[in-house]
């Protein structure tokens, strides 16, 4: 059995305990919405039909038609066109911040950090919490033996993460 192991991250030689901060801010919007058509409202060859998935029915001229409600009942009210997509969206942001302390001498090495992100996504309740904590050490106990040690530790929190992209539970379906 053979193992490769690429560490990326470890204490560089110096005098002391080498120190870095990193923070960072972010902010994010939609970049492209989808184009509907806004001619014709829910229906099928230009009768009112509240079925789901059809969306060739009368235009939407703003006249009064008879349009079913939860309970069953049908209730008068203007047939026009809703686009609030581009009214969904909020600008998102991400703030991420960590800090690590390294050192290494000529017999080892190690490098300690932790890292926290927050984001609060482009969709509204969309946030994103995290934490992780990562230690890499190194010992040179001959000149054919050295001894690793990398351990990482991550914890992420979200309420609402959404599935993105066209499909059926992707929230631009959704929301069309």
């Amino acid at each position: 059995m053979a193992v490769i192991v690429i560490t990326t991250k470890k204490g560089k030689k110096n005098n002391g305990i080498g120190v870095e901060i990193n923070s960072s801010t972010m902010a994010s919007t939609a970049l492209r919405l989808p184009e509907l058509q806004t001619k014709f409202g829910g229906g099928w060859a230009g009768k009112y039909a509240s079925d789901y998935g059809t969306n060739f029915g009368p235009d939407l001229n703003g006249k009064v038609i008879d349009q079913e409600v939860s309970l069953g009942e049908y209730v008068k009210k203007p047939f026009k066109n809703r686009y609030n997509l581009k009214d969904f969206f909020k600008t998102g942001f991400s703030f991420q911040n960590s800090i690590a302390l390294s050192k290494a001498t000529d017999t080892g090495s190690f490098y300690l950090s932790y890292g926290n992100v927050h984001n609060t996504g482009i969709v509204p309740n969309t946030n994103l919490k995290g934490n992780n904590y990562r230690l890499n050490m190194s010992r040179t106990i001959t000149d054919k033996w050295t001894v690793n040690v990398n351990a990482n530790y991550i914890n992420r929190k979200s309420d609402n993460l959404t599935v993105s992209g066209y499909g059926s539970q992707g929230i631009i379906l959704i929301l069309i």
